[in-house]
């Protein structure tokens, strides 16, 4: 592809849909909204820009984007063969890293690009993973030039430290990709008023790095930040502070309370618990339940828990039987436990029976704010609570008369501190938004809504 001058088009969905399920293609036949891959979490969730140039005049594009685990060869034969079956004719194709091939039906054009994820994304400013396909729908005859618009760079915030003992501490910090598939990080760390000491630089692909500290002196203050590099450049996450035990020095220590069982039904129950944290900043979490009698089932820990409450929903139990369940918290290797208490699902009418099987997710307890920016946007903030992973949350804007957008599904990592914007003024399809109107945050793995987050 040769460069030649760009204008900005917005990326819409286009019509035809294609999809993954296992590893292996799967076709279905839409008519619009947003697509999925088998993980359930959707490559393009909103609109965003990209900059298009054909035969140097700006044309109209529109963008669809797909990922797999089947290789480029697999997903190029399956694609044209399907295609064909469709009513599609080939017109042209280039092999290379990115394969590209030109198809016309009924005096419409589409053009299709499959290619690694690393390629695509230098391209197209996405992060995915194994194959990547793309449609792109437009008037053109040849594509010259396309490259992303505004891509956000990598980043890091860092974050509370954590596991602090009289001569030891684990040093945390959340990393963001942009189209990097991985990056360099290291903290920097001191006595308060002393000289920075640097860990060494690891290449790192995951959400959230750690190092843990050993040889502290006790009782003392020091302050830490995490940094990161790529592409020569190096950037920081903000200075945070902790403080070792003293000798003799006795930590609060935090505590768990079972509650009770609510939402309950035949088959289903929702799990809850109250935890207070004395002079730990966070604790892991679990619950335990078993058929009243028998063997205690342990649901996952839930690592890093900050927040007040947490809850844990239980499904597909048997009709009109008695459990018994029990809140679980660990800190600096002891591990702390709430009272057993009990519930009974409901009898159904015809006398049904069922065999158990259980999953479960948590409900962290979270904060928020909205504001409203001068580009008609919302920067909506995390005050305090628990982590909800991208693809987990969906957010919706509302105000008196009812929805203004539909349901879109975050993209990133939301945790205390963190902000995101959402694009609100190009998905609105009724009525407006402004100052009063209202977010409305769904916690998907849960299904559960937080209270209204108001826009100031």
């Amino acid at each position: 592809m040769k460069g030649i001058s760009t204008l900005v088009a917005v990326v819409t969905i286009v019509i035809l849909g294609l999809a993954t399920l296992g590893g292996i293609l799967v076709y279905r036949e839409i008519s619009g909204g947003v697509q999925y891959t088998s993980a359930g979490i959707p490559v393009y969730p909103k609109s965003f820009s990209v900059a298009v140039a054909e035969e140097n005049r700006p044309t109209g594009v529109t963008v669809e984007a797909y990922q797999t685990s089947a290789s480029k060869t697999e997903v190029v034969g399956w694609l044209e063969d399907k295609m064909t079956e469709k009513g599609w004719e080939k017109k042209g194709s280039q092999a290379g890293e990115v394969y590209f091939s030109k198809w016309e039906k009924e005096g419409r054009g589409i053009t299709l690009l499959v290619g690694p994820a690393e390629e695509m994304g230098r391209i197209f400013g996405i992060r995915a993973s194994g194959t990547v396909f793309i449609f792109l729908t437009g008037s053109w005859e040849t594509i010259y030039n396309l490259q992303t618009k505004d891509v956000a760079p990598p980043s890091i915030r860092t974050s509370q430290a954590t596991g602090v003992g009289p001569t030891y501490a684990t040093l945390n910090a959340a990393v963001g990709y942009g189209v990097y598939s991985s990056v360099q990080v290291r903290f920097r760390w001191r006595k308060v008023g002393g000289s920075w000491n640097f860990t060494p630089w690891e290449t790192w692909n995951r959400s959230f790095y750690d190092h843990r500290l050993s040889n502290l002196e006790q009782g003392t203050r020091y302050e830490f930040e995490a940094e990161i590099k790529y592409d020569n450049k190096t950037d920081g996450g903000g200075i945070l502070e902790f403080k070792t035990e003293a000798e003799g020095e006795n930590l609060s220590p935090p505590s768990i309370k079972t509650g009770m069982a609510v939402e309950v039904t035949e088959t289903s129950a929702l799990l809850t618990a109250t935890l207070t944290y004395g002079d730990y900043q966070r604790v892991d979490v679990c619950f335990r339940w078993r058929e009243a009698g028998g063997t205690w089932n342990y649901v996952p820990w839930y690592q890093g828990f900050t927040g007040p409450s947490c809850a844990y929903r239980l499904t597909t139990l048997s009709p009109g039987r008695m459990y018994e369940f029990q809140a679980l918290l660990r800190y600096d290797g002891k591990e702390l436990t709430g009272e057993i208490r009990s519930f009974t699902t409901l009898r159904p009418g015809g006398g049904m029976s069922m065999t158990a099987t259980v999953r479960g997710v948590y409900f962290p307890e979270m904060s928020f704010t909205a504001r409203l920016t001068s580009d008609r946007k919302v920067l909506l903030t995390v005050q305090s609570g628990g982590n909800i992973q991208a693809g987990d949350w969906e957010w919706r804007a509302e105000n008196e008369d009812g929805p203004v957008t539909s349901f879109v599904i975050g993209t990133e990592t939301l945790s205390p501190g963190s902000s995101v914007v959402l694009d609100v003024s190009s998905l609105v399809e009724k009525g407006s938004l402004g100052v009063g109107d209202w977010i409305r945050i769904k916690h998907s793995p849960s299904g559960f809504y937080y209270s209204r987050v108001v826009i100031s």
